[in-house]
């Protein structure tokens, strides 16, 4: 069988993942008509953390892909991969 071929399991690109956070597959959100552009549709969530002692922590940024066609988003590990640039610049 083998291990995985592509630049997501080659190690060509990075992987971010939190403490805690695995991968799942495809998820649906409902409810929502997000149109059917001739590009994926693509979503970066940058977290920051505020403890109790108001210490920040920022973690991984992630993101999320809507291909076009299907109602499925999957989640992106790879910032480079994603190719959104962070708010306020990296």
């Amino acid at each position: 069988m083998g291990a995985p071929a592509g630049e997501h399991y080659n190690g060509a690109h990075l992987w971010n993942l939190n403490p805690g956070r695995g991968t799942e597959g495809h998820f649906a959100i409902t409810g929502a008509d997000l149109g059917q552009g001739a590009e994926p549709l693509r979503a970066r969530v940058d977290v920051t953390l505020i403890d109790i002692y108001e210490r920040r922590h920022a973690l991984l940024g992630v993101g999320f892909v809507k291909n076009v066609g299907v109602a499925e988003w999957y989640f992106e590990p790879s910032l480079e991969t994603l190719a959104i640039p962070a708010l306020g610049g990296e």
